[in-house]
């Protein structure tokens, strides 16, 4: 096993297991995390030996975004910004498949990671939200304008860009966002399943399957696409967005909820 504090990573036999571990702030991103994971994703790309990689959030959530507080204290060391985006890429553009084990709330950033993954398994409690609106951004961000359409369909996708709606694990399953939804305590055994199902096919054929299907499913080209949705944010971005979170865990601190 390797692990940081921020994720671990548990070697398997041809595959990872890789958890985000903030459990006590719902698997939010900090800066450390960030770094953690995107590291992680740049070198996995080169390691033939792991041939299928499964994501998911320690504790009660899968990843509930961008951590508000640690984004918007002076005191921590400035977040690499364009790593929250670039992990979409890299997840997507991994040869190996991913795995994403969707467990309680996947909010923002955490839904992205989960659209960008090539499976998702639920469980019941699970729940998705792009919540991107909430901090006055559009709602079109980290990919999700390119893998929601994709799986969900236009209609449904734009509702969810647009209202912020809660997308529950059911609606998720009978869209065809997620390929499986099961019991709380039924997750882990699910992705272990899925992926020993994909290990039975040839490590040569794992990798071709995935970028035939990468290169054949999407017309556009998702660094464009989140490079428009990077310029839409920068129009939105004002002077007062360190506000906005600050105000936000403020509010969260005098709830006690964590982000």
């Amino acid at each position: 096993m390797s692990d940081t504090s921020e994720i671990h990573i548990d070697n398997r036999d041809g595959y990872d297991w890789v958890t985000l571990n903030r459990p006590e702030k719902m698997n939010a991103v900090n800066g450390r995390l960030l770094n953690a994971l995107h590291s992680y994703l740049e070198r996995v790309r080169r390691d033939e030996a792991v041939r299928v990689i499964v994501l998911r959030g320690a504790g009660r959530g899968f990843c509930s975004g961008i951590d508000a507080k640690d984004f918007a204290d002076p005191n921590t060391p400035p977040m690499e910004t364009w790593k929250i985006g670039d992990i979409v890429r890299l997840l997507r553009e991994a040869p190996q498949p991913v795995i994403a084990l969707v467990n309680g709330p996947a909010l923002g950033a955490g839904f992205a990671y989960a659209a960008a993954a090539d499976v998702r398994i639920a469980t019941e409690s699970a729940w998705m939200r792009a919540n991107f609106t909430d901090l006055g951004l559009g709602g079109a961000e980290l990919g999700l304008s390119y893998f929601l359409p994709a799986t969900v369909g236009q209609s449904i996708a734009r509702e969810l860009l647009m209202t912020s709606r809660r997308f529950s694990a059911d609606r998720a399953l009978a869209t065809g966002f997620v390929s499986e939804v099961v019991a709380d305590d039924a997750l882990d055994q699910a992705g272990e399943q899925m992926a020993a199902d994909m290990l039975s096919l040839s490590a040569t054929g794992l990798r071709v399957t995935k970028q035939t299907m990468n290169s054949s499913r999407f017309d556009g080209n998702i660094e464009a696409v989140v490079e428009w949705e990077r310029r839409g944010q920068h129009l939105c971005f004002s002077g007062d967005i360190g506000v906005r979170f600050g105000a936000i865990a403020d509010r969260l601190a005098q709830r006690k909820v964590q982000p």
